[in-house]
């Protein structure tokens, strides 16, 4: 076993997924984790129960683990959106072509299987109920409240996967250089679980294969498909209300889809530069860093732009007109014509290339459905010029 000394401060998705990686290059991994463990712990305990709609590129990493199997009785495919009307009207977007789907998956139930397969590696070490309260990232020294009392840990490298309020990146904002900006975003959620019941079971497929935004343009209710015991099929739903809130807890207005297969994509590019540098943190951590900041700055701006699809965008007709265009010219020519969503969803493209290819293609789109339109008025004033000269003679 190595002698390093790796601390990941957080034991979520994303830091437990992490120390699986790391474990399996033979370092000694310490997690540390301010909450209590979560499977001693009966039903949520104040955890979020919210669904995660995991993509081709968080299953990517969960089969890189071998843990793609495990996870699969508690996921629910979902090829479309079933967007409800208040009106009342139904109609259905598909995520990619037919055949694609992302998958609605329990988070709690991976939070417990990825914190089960780290612990099975003798060099790994999980701690519960420690919260970070200072962190000397020049030395490595770190300090715990636990108890009542205080610990300290000496590591060689510190990982933050501490989520939106994260000790660690404050604590880099006081020792270094590092800009950091917060924005806010007048809205929240609420979780509202729905049961199955007699009322509800096999009303349309919808039910247990579609996400279901109702949207009025300033509040949305966003239902995914759980899977409980055996073949049972309820909702997790999400809705989004008018308050207050950070831009960094926006992740949650996805589902936590993004945030969840961006940190697990985040895990694995990290991997594979170890790969290339033969576990030299020292140059494998500043490559990565100059390669991912332009999709981390990118990934925001569509997270932004994917939840005011799902909130406004969804019920127009121009959005849906666009939509139908957008795929029709992805069958036309696939290899050179990608909608944005399939980029983030069904390929490891780059973000920031999704989202100005995404620019692009918009343009394009904007561009036909002008010129459409004027031709199409053309041809309405043409045909009324004709029959007007067919009356007066």
């Amino acid at each position: 076993m190595s002698d390093k000394h790796i601390v990941i401060v957080g034991a979520g998705l994303v830091g437990t997924l992490n120390a699986i990686l790391l474990a399996k290059r033979d370092f000694k991994v310490s997690v540390y984790e301010k909450r209590q463990d979560p499977r001693k712990q009966s039903g949520s305990c104040g955890r979020r129960t919210t669904n995660l709609a995991l993509s081709s590129r968080g299953m990517k990493a969960l089969r890189h683990v071998g843990l793609a199997e495990e996870i699969a009785p508690y996921q629910v495919p979902m090829f479309a959106r079933m967007v409800h009307e208040v009106g009342g009207r139904m109609h259905a977007l598909n995520y990619g072509r037919k055949e694609q789907f992302i998958l609605s998956t329990q988070r709690n139930k991976l939070n417990e299987i990825l914190l089960n397969a780290a612990e099975k590696f003798p060099n790994v070490t999980c701690f519960f109920g420690h919260k970070l309260i200072d962190c000397d990232l020049q030395t490595g020294n770190l300090k715990f409240l636990h108890n009542g009392g205080t610990v300290h840990v000496q590591a060689d490298v510190v990982f933050g996967n501490d989520g939106a309020h994260s000790t660690i990146r404050r604590q880099m904002m006081t020792c270094s250089l590092m800009d950091v900006m917060q924005s806010y975003v007048p809205y929240g959620y609420i979780e509202l679980p729905v049961a199955k019941t007699k009322h509800n079971e096999g009303k349309s497929t919808s039910v247990v294969s579609d996400m279901e935004p109702i949207s009025n343009g300033n509040n949305k209710v966003l239902a995914l498909p759980h899977r409980g015991q055996g073949s049972d099929h309820g909702r997790c739903c999400t809705r989004h209300a008018t308050f207050p809130c950070t831009r960094s807890q926006l992740r949650m207005c996805q589902a936590q889809s993004v945030l969840r297969n961006t940190g697990f994509e985040d895990c694995m590019i990290l991997n594979d530069l170890l790969d290339l540098h033969r576990n030299d943190f020292a140059i494998a951590l500043p490559e990565y860093s100059r390669n991912r900041k332009l999709d981390a700055h990118a990934v925001c701006d569509l997270t932004l732009y994917n939840f005011l699809e799902m909130r406004q965008l969804v019920n127009t007709k121009t959005f849906r007109l666009k939509k139908r265009l957008d795929n029709l010219i992805h069958t036309l020519i696939p290899n050179h014509w990608v909608p944005l969503y399939s980029m983030v969803a069904f390929t490891d493209t780059r973000y920031h290339l999704c989202k100005k290819r995404k620019q692009q293609q918009n343009q394009i789109l904007n561009c036909i459905l002008v010129f459409g339109t004027v031709v199409f008025l053309l041809f309405v004033t043409s045909i009324l010029c004709v029959l007007f000269e067919h009356a007066l003679l």
